[in-house]
């Protein structure tokens, strides 16, 4: 099997296991969705090292801007990405940027876990 296509698969299997943490320990809200009123805080988390992708990211971040203008809006990004957004004037359209080293994550699961619950007291909506 080609390495490239063995490395995309366990790219795919770790989003979905990470996916499956990330209910775990943030929990299913209930199923009413929140009314505009009510959303403070939104957290978007990008695992994911490669610089255009968080940085396609970007029209998200401005169309939640846009549709709830008064909202704390935090960007959980790999530290390269986070370096090139606060050099760029992302001001105004993310509140907080949180840079994280992916490479430390992935070597030590337990602080991938430790991150999401530091997260998770931040009580985002």
């Amino acid at each position: 099997m080609n390495s490239s296509l063995s490395l995309k698969r366990l790219e795919k299997n770790g989003k979905k296991l990470l996916k499956r943490l990330l209910l775990m320990v943030l929990g299913r809200r209930n199923a009413a969705p929140l009314s505009r009123e009510r959303i403070a805080k939104v957290l978007v988390f990008r695992l994911d090292q490669r610089i255009g992708n968080g940085v396609l990211l970007l029209p998200l971040l401005s169309a939640i801007r846009e549709t709830l203008p008064a909202v704390e809006l935090h960007y959980l990004i790999h530290h390269p990405v986070a370096r090139l957004l606060e050099g760029c004037g992302s001001e105004g359209l993310i509140t907080r940027i949180w840079p994280y080293h992916q490479d430390r994550l992935l070597r030590g699961p337990w602080r991938l876990w430790g991150l999401i619950r530091r997260k998770k007291k931040k009580k985002f909506d």
